[in-house]
């Protein structure tokens, strides 16, 4: 599993200003690192949301009891691979209720997402519900896909509650004088 949150007790808005970490431990002051390391400048990241351009439902998952509510299985296309990850809004729940999200660039023959990757990574997200009306899941990790397969979801998906995060590197020529190449080209085919 990739990653594994539980919203019963996920610090939900710690990614605010409004946030109070009072609760949490002090930062522990650490010695600079030995000598040869130097900051270099980089560009800033950036975010961006990413919509899904379509959904397709799959068979649902076997209730694991007969009072059990229903639940939706279904794959997000994002329309192309990017670097990122799924952020999913649940209207309803049932608190303790598991939702599985996998990643991945290609789809199998029967539709769902090929999770495990070429690489060895295994692409999968395991989340558990609190209950909580508006429940909204946005990972801190990113990952290269195109597809997102969420299992046990507890409603059908809409364009409303499904986008994506997008990680951007924006690229700047002169930012980086050694690593500037020749853009001529010289060759003997006409191609």
């Amino acid at each position: 599993v990739h990653e594994n949150i539980d919203a019963r007790i996920y610090p939900h808005g710690w990614r605010t200003s409004k946030f109070d970490d009072r609760a949490w431990n002090t930062p522990v002051t650490r010695p600079p690192f030995g000598s040869g390391v130097a900051a270099k400048e980089a560009l800033p990241v950036a975010l961006r949301s990413l919509p899904a351009t379509k959904f397709s439902l799959l068979p649902p998952p076997a209730p694991l009891a007969d009072s059990a509510p229903p639940t939706y299985r279904y794959v997000i296309d994002y329309g192309r691979n990017f670097q990122g990850h799924v952020n999913i809004s649940f209207a309803t729940g049932v608190p303790g209720q598991q939702v599985t999200v996998r990643l991945g660039e290609q789809l199998l023959t029967n539709g769902s997402v090929k999770f495990h990757a070429e690489s060895t990574n295994l692409w999968e997200d395991q989340w558990t519900l609190s209950g909580q009306p508006g429940e909204n899941f946005v990972p801190h990790e990113y990952s290269e896909f195109r597809w997102a397969e969420v299992i046990g979801a507890p409603e059908p998906p809409t364009h409303a509650m499904i986008s994506g995060w997008q990680v951007h590197y924006p690229f700047n020529a002169n930012l980086n004088e050694e690593l500037r190449v020749s853009s001529d080209l010289a060759s003997s085919s006409e191609l």
